[in-house]
């Protein structure tokens, strides 16, 4: 029932629209109008916008100070460059294995006094390494030679 009554209404609104002067200049003047209206609030509201964007990038131009707070920068400090060595430092595990490994081995006994050498130097020959306590040896060398002979003879 509900369609049959909606069919004749729009059967009825039709008629009346397809009358010569009747409503149809109307519904053509106020689509037209609406039309208008909102490109005319387009175009109101982009130059907004450009105005806006122009007066706000435009503000800081001869001020270098304010356009550094404005873009929120980075602050950069200068230092004198300088040439050298960069410490390279790995973190990680494994096992380092050094190219030589020398067992060292002294020819006396006694009290080490000094060492001259720290673990992973590189050495040469003929470089001092442990300085021993030679106050035993000493004693040895002080004795008369006449004495060291007699009771080498007995």
């Amino acid at each position: 029932m509900k369609v049959g009554k909606l069919t004749t209404y729009l059967e009825d609104t039709e008629e009346k629209i397809s009358e010569v002067g009747i409503a149809q200049p109307a519904v053509v003047r106020e689509g037209v109008s609406k039309a208008k209206r909102m490109w005319a609030i387009c175009l109101v509201a982009i130059l907004v916008l450009g105005a806006t964007f122009a007066v706000r990038s435009g503000k800081h131009k001869g001020d270098p100070a304010a356009a550094s707070e404005a873009n929120n920068s980075v602050i950069i400090h200068a230092g004198t460059a300088y040439r050298g060595d960069m410490g390279v430092y790995i973190n990680a595990l494994g096992t380092v294995t050094p190219v030589s490994t020398i067992n060292i081995f002294s020819q006396v006994s006694g009290q080490v006094l000094a060492v001259h050498y720290r673990e992973g130097q590189i050495i040469n020959k003929g470089d001092p390494l442990i300085d021993i306590d030679p106050s035993p040896y000493r004693h040895n060398f002080s004795r008369p030679k006449a004495f060291s002979i007699t009771t080498a003879g007995f």
